[in-house]
């Protein structure tokens, strides 16, 4: 901020370690990832939608307790991703394409 005169962030959201299979991430064991190589790998079906779902999965977690990053967590949370995007097309279906409604729930989407 102090650099760019713009605001950086809104929120910091804190968590406890980051654990990789239930054993603690760091890089002098070498189980070290960062979101751009997840994402990147051939595993992952949409880099964007892993990285929506890497968010939901810290966001959704308990924030005293260690972040368990596997292949099944973002597995899971990339299904809640799923459902909750078929929940707003479903609302927005039933809302009606630019009635005031679907504007009320796209603007309250965007807020996030």
């Amino acid at each position: 901020e102090a650099h760019s005169g713009c605001r950086f962030c809104n929120h910091w959201v804190h968590n406890g370690f980051v654990t990789v299979q239930s054993e603690k991430m760091s890089k002098s064991k070498g189980n070290f990832r960062t979101l751009r190589e997840v994402c990147a790998a051939p595993t992952v079906q949409s880099a964007a939608l892993s990285v929506r779902a890497f968010r939901w999965l810290v966001v959704s977690s308990q924030y005293r307790q260690p972040l368990n990053f596997s292949p099944e967590s973002i597995s899971a949370a990339r299904k809640t991703l799923k459902r909750l995007d078929s929940l707003m097309d479903s609302l927005r279906g039933a809302l009606g394409e630019g009635g005031e409604g679907a504007e009320l729930l796209d603007e309250a989407a965007e807020k996030g």
